[in-house]
């Protein structure tokens, strides 16, 4: 009867150490905090590996805020200094870690330029291994960005140069310059008592304008007193803001960028 309680016993010490090894890949995001808008700036991506096991073929996927543009979406920004474990498929890095032992970790790395954007800028970073694994909550983490805006205080009367380009779907001036050939102009004058001057514009056309803050600019046009198009900017240095267009009653969008000359 010892005999077998001691066989028992044995049998259970040997499988004890493979019954509890695991593999617990935990995924974190270290982006920069407010980074200055069209700046680059750098991202790191860390891939823990909590458990006692290792970790076979481990890979993390970073998905990158994608442009509205059609057919072809492109990365929201300037992308550089990429690690070389990495490679951009459309606007996700694919990232091949290898193994990660027990209580190890790796990271990777890249730099991206924000432009100035009107709508949220997200990050979703997602870590994969073939070994498995019983927990999966830890393994992806979602963050969003919002890029620091430069003061640009009018002093009005002041020229202003708006570049444009028309769509749908549309939030960044960034996504025009990606098309120079959609890119149109036409010049302002922004005047001390809150009034646009057009050049080359029917007389019914007029505007008025706001700077609630030092780096932001507002302004609307209107057609014989109707609302036309409302603009929303940030300063993005040199003078300049960008932002986005609505047009009353439209499906169509026309990111600028107002330069003062």
């Amino acid at each position: 009867m010892k005999s077998i309680q001691l066989a028992v016993v044995l049998t259970a010490l040997t499988i004890a150490p493979a019954a509890f090894a695991r593999v617990d890949l935990s995924v974190s995001f270290d982006p920069p905090t407010a980074p200055l808008v069209d700046v680059p700036a750098a991202y790191a991506v860390h891939v823990d590996n909590l458990g006692n096991k290792t970790a076979k073929n481990v890979r993390v996927s970073v998905e990158l805020p994608p442009t509205g543009t059609s057919p072809t979406q492109h990365v929201m920004g300037d992308l550089s200094n990429v690690d070389p474990a990495c490679t951009l498929n459309g606007t996700t890095l694919d990232c091949d870690l290898g193994s990660i032992g027990r209580n190890g970790s790796k990271s990777v790395g890249f730099t991206l330029a924000l432009p100035a954007a009107m709508r949220p800028l997200g990050f979703v970073v997602e870590a994969s291994t073939t070994t498995r694994e019983r927990d999966l909550s830890n393994n992806a983490v979602s963050h969003v960005v919002t890029p620091t805006y430069v003061d640009t205080p009018i002093a009005a009367p002041v020229d202003l140069l708006n570049r444009h380009c028309t769509g749908q779907g549309l939030s960044a001036f960034y996504e025009c310059e990606l098309y120079p050939s959609s890119i149109t102009s036409h010049a302002i004058t922004l005047n001390p008592d809150q009034s646009i001057t057009f050049d080359n514009a029917p007389p019914t056309f007029t505007g008025q304008w706001v700077q609630a803050a030092p780096d932001e600019l507002s302004f609307i046009y209107l057609d014989g007193g109707n609302l036309v198009a409302h603009f929303t900017g940030y300063g993005v240095g040199g003078g300049c803001f960008e932002g986005l267009t609505l047009f009353f009653n439209s499906p169509y969008v026309a990111p600028y960028q107002v330069c003062i000359q």
